[in-house]
């Protein structure tokens, strides 16, 4: 069985009511520990960053491009 290495989810929240949202987050996070999956969860949504282990803010201010990184 080959697993991906990596997963990469594009606004996924845009298809999706906000139950099955939260449902299908409680999965993705489910296989990330359980597979080791990654993940890469492109998304607009700020309710949903508790739900993963490492999580990448990417922002713009003043022109200039900036990236927080969160570990949990």
């Amino acid at each position: 069985l080959n697993l991906p290495p990596l997963i990469i989810l594009d606004e996924l929240e845009s298809q999706l009511d906000s139950l099955n949202l939260e449902k299908f987050f409680w999965l993705l996070k489910k296989l990330e520990k359980k597979k080791h999956w990654n993940m890469i969860i492109i998304t607009q949504n700020k309710d949903f960053d508790n739900y993963f282990s490492e999580l990448a803010g990417i922002y713009k201010i003043s022109g200039e491009s900036r990236i927080n990184l969160i570990k949990r």
